[in-house]
């Protein structure tokens, strides 16, 4: 859903590096696992600073274009899924047995209670919710604390077998560099006992359905390939806005989407509709719903309930933020407008300019996010989920559109103009607009609708039957679980 469908430089750059990662190196397995596949997501991270230094090289660009000449971010994913062979092994499945993130918690335990639940996360929580019975909790950093002996001489076959294939690729670009060498060699110590330690998982709770939000994390990508080695259903069922660096390379047997948009998105993407079922999102069905009043949170954060007042849920974009701080700081003092800025978790912007403006409120954790979109009257935000989730409020939505300079995991693409692009609220571009966009809100009541009627669309388009979400979820569930692959 987000992201354009055509391969720019940085994605072809990028993706070509991963192709010939995996042609050398996916003839080593670990316990039955292309090797390569399951280093994905750390790749991608290890070859930033070559892919960033490139850019710009038009000879090498060219090179890559006539070695690799994709179209389309669904010829990239097809090129990668030609380099995966995993002879599949018997596995009896518990017919019952439901492996899933726990991202998925809320629904599990409404929906899923006559089922053998197994939720995995990577860390343990400061606090811990209650499990039904027949639930069970994995925390995978405590797993792989315990793993040790049980894949040391796996470790050391592969640092044999990978300096092997190493010394055929001295030539290349990158693979051929010390750089590389060391990383590859680093990696894995750590990627054997994530590859043990979720081979066992499964081994011990025989899933007879894998669900899992993002597959380009370590873990999902290696559950994904899992699920190829033991015929097991997989699906993808995002809980955020999603992009195609959380996606590629996809093989999920099945995809539980949001809506038509997203569906349309994959479909670009060389993905078979009849693996896509449109299902709503379940984390919003399941958000919880403020108890406070507007009043109350108004007064706890020093705002007057005769401003018109607008949530900002920042993000991490060190080179753009400053922009739109300028443009908070210039606004009138005579408009009854208050800003409410969230700041992104990864967001270490300071906006010291507005630390002593009348018209603005910087939060900390003093309020909840649902809270602030609850109660405010408008959002407005670049291209965070917040916008999706204001909109189901009913929120208008200032788009914001400053220039956002090239960034290898922030801005690689147009991801950040998805809800520009969909005409879901007022697209602001530069100062003077933004100012005369805050005017017209205030003076014009009948312009406030149109937002609204904007924001009301977007769900629409994306959203699918949010009441029901929980219900197809479940039903589709049900439905592989009966069917199987």
């Amino acid at each position: 859903m987000y992201g354009e469908l055509e391969v720019n430089d940085h994605h072809l750059i990028k993706y070509a590096l991963l192709c010939d990662f995996f042609q050398y190196f996916s003839s080593i397995t670990v316990y039955g696992l292309p090797l390569a596949q399951c280093l994905v997501s750390q790749f991608l991270v290890n070859i930033q600073s070559f892919v960033d230094s490139h850019l710009n090289d038009e000879l090498y660009v060219q090179s890559l274009r006539r070695k690799y000449p994709f179209q389309t971010m669904g010829d990239i994913n097809k090129k990668l899924l030609t380099f995966e062979q995993i002879p599949s092994e018997r596995m009896i499945k518990r017919e019952k047995s439901i492996l899933l993130c726990d991202s998925y918690y809320a629904f599990a335990v409404d929906q899923l209670k006559e089922y053998e639940v197994t939720l995995y996360r990577v860390r343990r929580q400061e606090r811990e919710e209650a499990l039904p019975r027949g639930f069970t909790y994995v925390q995978f950093r405590d797993e792989l604390l315990q793993i040790n002996q049980q894949v040391r001489a796996q470790q050391a076959s592969l640092k044999v077998r990978v300096e092997l294939v190493c010394k055929r690729v001295k030539t290349h670009p990158y693979l051929g560099t010390n750089n590389f060498k060391r990383w590859i060699v680093q990696a894995l110590p750590k990627i054997t006992k994530w590859v043990y330690m979720l081979d066992q998982l499964l081994l011990k709770v025989r899933p007879s359905i894998i669900i899992d939000p993002v597959e380009a994390s370590i873990y999902g990508s290696i559950l994904g390939l899992l699920s190829k080695k033991y015929t097991i259903p997989f699906v993808n069922m995002p809980v955020v806005a999603i992009g195609d660096r959380s996606l590629i390379p996809t093989r999920a047997s099945h995809y539980f989407v949001w809506g038509k948009a997203q569906k349309k998105w994959l479909i670009e993407r060389e993905i078979s509709a009849n693996k896509i079922i449109e299902t709503g999102n379940i984390r919003f069905y399941y958000r919880d719903l403020p108890t406070t009043l507007k009043p109350y949170m108004y007064r706890k954060i020093g705002v007057s309930s005769a401003h018109y007042v607008i949530g900002f849920t920042t993000q991490p974009f060190v080179n753009t933020n400053h922009i739109v701080e300028r443009w908070i700081a210039a606004i009138p003092s005579h408009l009854p407008i208050t800003i409410v800025l969230k700041k992104h978790p990864n967001d270490t912007y300071e906006y010291s300019l507005l630390k002593n403006k009348e018209q603005v409120k910087i939060l900390g954790n003093e309020i909840d996010i649902l809270e602030l979109l609850y109660h405010i009257d408008a959002l407005m935000t670049i291209s965070s989920t917040t916008g999706f989730e204001a909109a189901l409020f009913g929120k208008p939505l200032f788009i914001l559109q400053p220039p956002i300079p090239y960034h290898y995991v922030l801005n690689s693409n147009e991801s950040n103009s998805f809800f520009a692009n969909v005409n879901a609220g007022a697209v602001i571009s530069n100062r003077q607009q933004f100012i005369q966009e805050l005017e017209k809100v205030i003076s014009d009541e009948t312009y406030v609708e149109e937002l609204k009627q904007k924001s009301s669309k977007l769900i629409t388009e994306t959203i699918h039957n949010l009441e029901q979400a929980p219900l197809l979820v479940k039903s589709n569930i049900e439905h592989i679980l009966k069917r199987g692959l």
